[in-house]
């Protein structure tokens, strides 16, 4: 039931997803308590929004309304480079995994930074559809490079663009000096805006929200809840992925590419999450994408009632992770 009311009109499929999101974060409003950031904050980060430790229900709602606007970004890319015949199903289940730990319910630094993810592969997926791609490579860099700035390791973000114009592939000198040019301009800015106003202690703090490859730590302790939804979360998305990859072959080689793409940016983030402590940063940066392998699973499934059950069992899950 629910799933066939994301096939209505755009009108009642917004109000679904609103009632859903505040459904999933009514219990956050009425707690008078703050949510406590634990992940490494970089300047920029604390410059913008430093403010929002004092101001502890304006901080849940623009976190909300930040959730609810990335779930209808992501939901205009797939439906701009026709990845799904349901884009509205992709934002429902994103706003589901987003929403999902009371803990994230605030203005993290994550929640900037994927909206800078979601743009980037939109820009992105455009490269193999041009023979000229100059500016979707521009875009594409600079947007990783302005959400490394925010929240995310340089470093991960960095190779992920690398590793997917490889992939694509980007074959001209003067589309990969694109590619530094547009991932290094965000910081060159910074650090001529640091050297002038004698900042340059920005870069030390910047440095402790990036990946540390020499400190092989254990995962973060969390509730039992939140330990059972991730593995519930984990199962699902790897059989989404394994479902697309194969699925791939049946379609045109454009999307064959991207989805190519998604695959290959979860990998490389998984990767990076293993060498370092599970962070909320690199766990929130792959939902975009479990999003996507997910709610194409569960659409694309021949059998209709599977496809029901298990979007109930992972509404369930996420209440379980939620509301104990």
């Amino acid at each position: 039931m629910l799933i066939r009311l994301t096939k209505s009109n755009h009108s009642a499929q917004l109000i679904f997803l609103c009632l859903l999101t505040l459904l999933l974060w009514i219990r956050n409003f009425i707690m008078p308590v703050s949510v406590e950031i634990v992940e490494p904050q970089t300047f920029l980060y604390s410059a913008l929004f430093d403010w929002t430790k004092t101001h502890v229900v304006l901080a849940k709602i623009l976190a909300f309304v930040c959730v609810f606007l990335q779930a209808l970004t992501l939901q205009e890319v797939v439906r701009t480079h026709s990845l799904s015949k349901n884009p509205i199903f992709v934002a429902l289940v994103y706003i589901v995994l987003m929403s999902a730990q009371s803990d994230w319910q605030t203005m993290h630094p994550f929640l900037i930074s994927n909206f800078f993810i979601i743009g980037a592969f939109f820009y992105l997926f455009k490269v193999y559809d041009r023979k000229e791609s100059y500016e979707p490579v521009l875009y594409a860099s600079m947007l990783f490079a302005l959400a490394s700035l925010f929240s995310a390791s340089p470093l991960l973000l960095g190779v992920v663009a690398l590793l997917i114009f490889v992939y694509y592939p980007i074959n001209k000198w003067r589309e990969w000096l694109i590619v530094f040019l547009g991932f290094g301009f965000p910081f060159i800015v910074v650090f001529l805006w640091a050297s002038l106003s004698e900042r340059m202690d920005v870069f030390s703090e910047f440095a402790l929200s990036s990946v540390r490859f020499e400190n092989i730590e254990k995962i973060i302790d969390v509730p039992l809840q939140v330990q059972i939804f991730r593995l519930f979360i984990l199962i699902v998305s790897l059989l989404g992925m394994v479902f697309m990859r194969f699925h791939a072959k049946d379609n045109e080689i454009s999307q064959r590419k991207k989805i190519g793409a998604m695959i290959l940016g979860v990998c490389w983030i998984a990767i990076i999450s293993l060498t370092s402590p599970l962070s909320n940063v690199s766990i929130a940066s792959l939902l975009p994408f479990f999003a996507f392998f997910i709610a194409e699973w569960l659409y694309r499934n021949e059998h209709k009632w599977f496809p029901e059950v298990v979007f109930y069992l992972f509404l369930l899950v996420s209440f379980y992770a939620l509301y104990t």
